[in-house]
């Protein structure tokens, strides 16, 4: 059996909290996520790792700066390696300010594609600059495929990033999903970089999710999830439903920019947004990934 302890810090942006985790197995004592750079955050984290007679690895989930953002720091305050899976290298390597820039660019490309204002526009790349100073780059990680623990055992959950991962605990039947699963909400991203269909990806992760069963998901936000079928069935229900809005919207006349002002609220999370719009244009034989990598070519 796994133990388990809560680390909980505060964002200075939504949803305004994070949550890291100790797992100790018999082989390893591992931090699962991180939070953002940021001097109190990384000392009540360090105070935590301390109390619990410290860890030997850093396991991430993804490479988002809320969870990423520290690890680097703390991995040389411990002295561990740390894990996270190949795919999210772009985000969390040295040069992380450059292709924060590139990735800014592109996502105000398809804004502008899709017929947002320039005020939408200049709104999103303000909040994106925002968050550029909250993340430590991290030049020397492990390939979590190389990571072996027999207690426990890594899920791939692509979806919210290309390359996002969970830990299963198999006899604790415990779930520790990152952002891959969040109670509340859909956390699919648009990548526009690979440009992938993400929110197929997200389903078919809620689908290796049931085939677990897990008893309860310790998720990167929030508080833990007992109700995970129930969790699961929710979010399917909502992207079969979204998706047919979307469709019936398109079909009547509707912009993009007119979807998005009707169907979602204001602090809609954009690329969430976007996730949602092209899985629907993809679902009714639109080839709008192969129309958005030739208008974001370098």
């Amino acid at each position: 059996m796994v133990s388990v302890k809560v680390l909980t810090t505060s964002l200075p942006f939504p949803p305004f909290n994070v949550n890291a985790y100790i797992i100790r197995t018999e082989q390893h004592r591992v931090l699962f996520d991180s939070t953002i750079k940021d001097d109190r955050n990384i000392a009540v984290l360090t105070d935590e790792i301390k109390k619990a007679d410290g860890i030997d690895t850093i396991i991430l989930s993804h490479g988002h700066l809320d969870h990423a953002g520290a690890a680097s720091i703390l991995a040389s305050e411990f002295d561990v390696p740390i894990y996270t899976a190949i795919e999210e290298s772009e985000r969390i390597s040295s040069g992380i300010e450059m292709r924060m820039d590139r990735r800014i660019n592109k996502i105000l490309k398809v804004l502008d594609f899709f017929g947002f204002d320039k005020e939408s526009t200049e709104n999103e790349r303000k909040k994106l600059n925002f968050y550029k100073s909250f993340m430590e780059p991290i030049d020397f990680f492990f390939n979590i495929d190389s990571f072996t623990d027999e207690e426990i055992e890594i899920i791939k959950l692509p979806g919210h990033t290309a390359g996002s991962i969970g830990i299963f605990a198999k006899e604790d039947k415990l779930l520790f999903s990152g952002d891959a699963l969040l109670s509340e909400g859909i956390s699919a991203f648009l990548d526009v970089e690979r440009l992938k269909n993400s929110l197929n990806d997200y389903l078919l992760s809620l689908e290796r999710v049931e085939k677990l069963k897990p008893k309860s998901i310790y998720q990167g936000h929030f508080g833990i999830i007992n109700n995970v079928e129930e969790v699961v069935s929710r979010h399917k229900n909502y992207v079969n439903t979204t998706t047919q809005k979307i469709l019936d919207m398109i079909n009547s006349g509707y912009t993009i920019k007119e979807i998005k002002e009707n169907l979602y609220s204001k602090n809609h999370n954009i690329l969430i947004i976007l996730s949602e719009v092209t899985y629907a244009l993809q679902k009714c034989g639109i080839p709008i990934f192969s129309e958005l990598s030739n208008l974001l070519k370098d």
